[in-house]
């Protein structure tokens, strides 16, 4: 982490930040349009940038992680926003996707009863289950919606208790835990 002042907003923070008014942007368009697509790979595109960026400029910082996860679930609330009444959903799907949200949600009160803060977690899980997320309308124009939200949420499950037994099961808060394999050797009881 840097040592720099945590209000001064750096260019991955301005990032994260352009995220959401992205993110907000595709509520006023047409779902899986040209123009829909183009805004969301910016969003995609931005959040790859900005935790690069803010690795490799030696930026990193509590503020960033916040603004990095936040643009995050505003890029998820908003995509399903546009989905969830443009798409043909059965109940399965918006169930499973229910159950993933608590999960998520009793995983963050966790971690705010425990660390005192906010804990979102950058695992190895989380990037891979964001990345299929966020080629899910890409994947859309080519394969099946169930098909896609089958693999798509069994493997955010398993992400989201991964994300809720390192919450659970860690003595301090580390966001850049790689798993909880890799945790259990550093910060587990």
């Amino acid at each position: 982490m840097s040592s720099r002042t945590e209000t001064r907003l750096d260019l991955p923070d301005i990032l994260s930040l352009s995220r959401m008014v992205g993110s907000v942007l595709l509520l006023f368009t047409t779902p899986l349009s040209l123009l829909f697509l183009s805004i969301y790979a910016y969003c995609c595109i931005t959040d790859v940038l900005d935790g690069f960026l803010a690795r490799h400029c030696g930026t990193e910082n509590r503020t960033g992680q916040i603004l990095d996860s936040t643009a995050d679930i505003v890029l998820t609330v908003c995509l399903l926003a546009c989905l969830i009444p443009f798409l043909p959903w059965e109940a399965w799907m918006i169930t499973w996707i229910a159950v993933i949200a608590v999960i998520r949600i009793v995983s963050l009160g966790i971690g705010v009863a425990r660390f005192g803060q906010i804990a979102l977690l950058h695992t190895y899980g989380n990037k891979m289950s964001a990345f299929l997320r966020y080629m899910a309308p890409f994947f859309l124009t080519m394969v099946d919606l169930g098909d896609m939200m089958l693999v798509l949420c069994l493997i955010t499950t398993v992400t989201s208790i991964e994300d809720l037994a390192i919450n659970l099961s860690s003595k301090e808060l580390d966001s850049n835990v790689k798993s909880i394999f890799s945790s259990r050797d550093r910060t587990h009881a």
